[in-house]
């Protein structure tokens, strides 16, 4: 990780502005339970967000004034930002505009040079949903108050917001999708307190958003995947990507969709009898390393006689005992329909690329593959995007109408 960039004053202002808001509602909250300190909720936020810089109350205020007087009358002290910019020193700064109260813009002293870096960032930020709020004034002021950031062009919407996410994330010491990450999780939060509100508290304990994240898209996927419901029709091939739930790594690499115990992984086969057609049925069986033994008991429950497996090679990966570097499928058959002639002529390892798609997409040419072995029509479980040929074996539910619709 990057050692953080140093703050400006002027990014401070913005980013203690919306902190102060959050430190003054809870202190009020105390004040009104009988826990705050005997100080008034205005000292009180104004201390802790200070503190966030490793600064005292005095120094966050003497800012936040000179601020506002630039803000108010710029043609006499908007000049006030850069130097607070150049020197860090905004009790120099409030002096200055003091000084300056009663003299016309024309009359004002010089400002000092001025030259010392702003402060950096200390470890008193030990929340990231308070990141989320100061990372999120400050982007506001780029986007949409056209706030002059180097290295933040003026291109197209989309690349804009990546240059400033990165520009902002920086003061952390990050890159953009770390503070994409946050702002997901605490958004989520917002939305559906009850449901994601504990992914917040999960990414503040951890000081990293990673493992929470992973799980908001988990959790998303499951509330998708319980809206499916199966595809009605017979199949001469079936291919099953099943989202094993397996533990060869940590949480926070986990992926993040649903996934799928082995009991509820022997509980398909219910639809596969459904989907397989009578006179045959050839079944191409996607197993992660470590439950390739699994795959082979689930083969047998479904009534499928193994055959043969195929590997895709690819850039290693994840793992807990060792990097990954391929996957595995297994080929079953039901019946006595052999595989095209094409077969012979076809390899057990394969160095397909990855393909461009979601995570656990399989590659174009697994696909082909499988069409040039094996008989049509083809179905495929748990799909992740759409393939030509192939009938994706869950669908949409239906809406149900009201009766008043009715």
């Amino acid at each position: 990780m990057r050692g953080p960039r140093p703050w400006l004053l002027s990014e401070i202002v913005v980013a203690a502005r919306a902190i102060l808001a959050i430190e003054r509602g809870a202190a009020q909250a105390r004040k009104l339970a009988g826990t705050s300190r005997q100080i008034t909720g205005r000292s009180e936020a104004l201390d802790l967000t200070a503190a966030r810089w490793g600064k005292a109350r005095r120094w966050l205020e003497w800012a936040l004034k000179a601020s506002d007087a630039a803000e108010a009358e710029p043609d006499r002290f908007g000049r006030v930002m850069g130097f607070l910019d150049r020197a860090g020193a905004p009790n120099v700064a409030w002096a200055w505009i003091e000084e300056n109260r009663e003299r016309a813009a024309g009359e004002l002293t010089p400002l000092p040079a001025g030259g010392a870096a702003g402060p950096v960032l200390t470890p008193r930020w030990d929340r990231l949903s308070d990141v989320a709020v100061a990372a999120r004034a400050l982007l506001t002021g780029i986007l949409d108050h056209g706030t002059p950031v180097p290295g933040v062009r003026y291109l197209d919407p989309a690349r804009r917001r990546t240059q400033a996410l990165n520009h902002v994330a920086a003061l952390w010491g990050q890159r953009g999708d770390w503070l994409q990450k946050i702002f997901d999780l605490c958004e989520a939060a917002e939305e559906n307190p009850e449901r994601f509100g504990f992914l917040v508290d999960t990414m503040n304990r951890a000081g990293r958003p990673q493992a929470a994240w992973t799980r908001l898209g988990s959790l998303v996927d499951e509330a998708r995947v319980g809206l499916l419901v199966p595809t009605d029709g017979r199949f001469h091939t079936l291919v099953m990507d099943v989202p094993w739930r397996v533990d060869e790594i940590s949480e926070a690499s986990d992926h993040g969709y649903a996934q799928m115990g082995f009991d509820e992984i022997l509980g398909l086969k219910s639809l596969i009898d459904r989907w397989a057609a009578d006179d045959f049925c050839h079944l191409w069986f996607w197993a992660k390393n470590n439950s390739t033994g699994l795959a082979h008991q689930a083969l047998e429950h479904y009534g499928f006689d193994f055959k043969i497996s195929h590997i895709w090679s690819k850039p290693m990966g994840r793992g807990r005992y060792a990097r990954n570097s391929h996957e595995t499928v297994l080929f079953a058959m039901r019946g006595d329909r052999k595989c095209k002639d094409a077969f012979r002529g076809t390899p057990t390892v394969h160095a397909w690329p990855r393909p461009d798609g979601p995570e656990s997409s399989k590659p174009d040419g697994f696909y082909a593959m499988v069409q040039s072995l094996s008989h049509g029509p083809y179905g495929e479980a748990f799909q992740r995007m759409p393939r030509d040929g192939f009938v994706d074996l869950y669908r949409p539910a239906e809406p149900v109408l009201s009766e008043a619709a009715e």
